[in-house]
């Protein structure tokens, strides 16, 4: 080296008596030096950046010279920093981060269910853990952002659900989790056959989500027709099932029962079941059951039902209210049934005139209600009763409206009507998606029965 290095003022310290040298006033430390490890490097304000060459390497190091900092003015320090932050920033992104993905999708059974998700160039295919969870784990490219795209998809994969869609940033870390909630996905906006009617909800509702409800407004002849809302059918006639209590008790009035039936096994298992029965000699009076459960750990489950009885010469009414409330995992949910009836006797015939509303929450996490409302006018033939007390009907009309996501924006309505007068051959019906009818038809007989035993002391 250079003589001056041995004259230089800062004698106490050669390493760093060199290093100034170098940058200060030797010319040896020109764009040609080498690095430790042999690569060539060019330096600029203290921070030194390959030459271009076949074997440069993809993740440079960064090497500032902290002593030229002290030469140079205190701009130039600061623009060298920067590059050297920035230069580091930018090799973290050739590295990749564990990334996953916890979803919770909107609630719907089937056995052609799938789960996909697309972030950049990334596709891959979600893992079902059970009920509504879904999990992905996917290794992604650290600190970068890409529009994340969820699909939840029916038919394996050919019906769509509902979607979801959000950028996505990766940090820095190794491993990182990310969620996504049922309620987050839209599911009002595929609707293949562009029938205002979503795919989910036709899936639910029993129709077919490919064929638009608006081609099929001719009139439909069948032998028989019944209601639609199949998995809404515990709300028809709701009384049947305290008149057959207290018909399989084959006790005169007054009944009064007070059952309390307690399994407790805690922490694995606790049980109540509660009965209360008081009917006096007329027929009037109360029957209520609280049935509670707690399943192991899980959340606690509570259903109860209370009806009113009252009887006034030939009609028997029943009105009340039944209610399940859960948190547990294996079911998630809120279910509120409002219920009225009276039953009239008429001969050999019972007209039965029966109302009500079931308000269910399937899903507590996605926190929207689905509302069902039907009213029944009918008459129905005590001839044809059955060994389940249920009687075919003669002619009436019946109604059921089903209303979706009836806190959101965009509430879906689907309403049923069937009607029969005393000197009509056929039943008429038509069904309706959001006030346009786009089904109608024809049918001999209405294949729904109805509970009838209502004796009159």
């Amino acid at each position: 080296s250079d003589s001056d290095s041995d004259s230089d003022s800062d004698s106490d310290s050669d390493s760093d008596s060199d290093s100034d040298s170098d940058s200060d006033s030797d010319s040896d430390s020109d764009s040609d030096s080498s690095s430790s490890d042999g690569t060539q490097l060019n330096t600029n304000n203290g921070v030194a950046v390959p030459i271009e060459s076949d074997d440069t390497p993809n993740v440079p190091d960064v090497i500032v010279n902290s002593d030229s900092s002290s030469d140079s003015s205190s701009d130039s320090s600061s623009s060298s920093e920067a590059e050297a932050v920035r230069d580091s920033t930018d090799s973290i992104t050739q590295f990749t981060a564990q990334v996953s993905f916890d979803i919770t999708v909107p609630v719907y059974s089937s056995n052609e269910l799938q789960l996909g998700l697309i972030w950049g160039d990334t596709q891959i295919r979600a893992t079902w853990i059970g009920d509504e969870f879904w999990n992905v784990t996917a290794d992604l490219q650290m600190n970068t952002e890409h529009l994340l795209s969820v699909t939840f998809y029916d038919a394996n994969g050919d019906l769509v659900l509902g979607t979801y869609e959000a950028n996505y940033t990766t940090g820095f870390n190794a491993a990182e989790s990310f969620q996504i909630t049922a309620d987050q996905f839209n599911t009002s906006g595929p609707d293949d056959d562009g029938d205002g009617l979503s795919n989910i909800a036709e899936l639910i509702a029993g129709t077919d989500p490919s064929v638009s409800d608006a081609d099929l407004t001719e009139i439909i002849f069948a032998d028989t027709v019944g209601t639609n809302f199949t998995f809404f059918e515990e709300t028809v006639n709701v009384a049947a099932h305290y008149e057959a209590q207290l018909r399989a008790l084959a006790l005169a009035h007054p009944i009064e029962i007070h059952e309390n039936t307690v399994n407790d096994n805690r922490p694995w298992h606790f049980q109540r079941d509660t009965r209360d029965i008081d009917i006096s000699i007329d027929g009037n009076g109360t029957y209520s059951e609280i049935h509670h459960v707690e399943p192991g750990l899980d959340q606690p489950t509570l259903r109860s039902s209370v009806g009113i009885r009252s009887q006034q010469g030939e009609t028997v009414s029943w009105s009340g209210t039944q209610l399940s409330d859960s948190s547990a995992v294996v079911y998630n949910g809120y279910l509120e049934m409002v219920f009225e009836t009276s039953n009239t006797l008429d001969g050999r015939k019972l007209i039965q005139n029966t109302s009500g509303t079931r308000t269910g929450r399937e899903d507590r996490i996605r926190n929207i209600d689905n509302v069902l409302e039907h009213n029944y006018d009918v008459v129905l033939d005590l001839d044809s009763m059955d060994a389940e007390n249920t009687c075919a009907v003669l002619y009436g009309s019946l109604s059921n409206s089903l209303t979706y996501n009836v806190d959101t924006d965009s509430p879906a309505m689907r309403v049923q009507t069937l009607s029969r007068s005393a000197t009509d051959e056929n039943w008429t019906w038509t069904l309706t998606s959001n006030q346009e009818v786009n089904r109608r038809g024809e049918a001999i007989e209405l294949n729904q029965r109805f509970y009838c035993n209502f004796p009159v002391n």
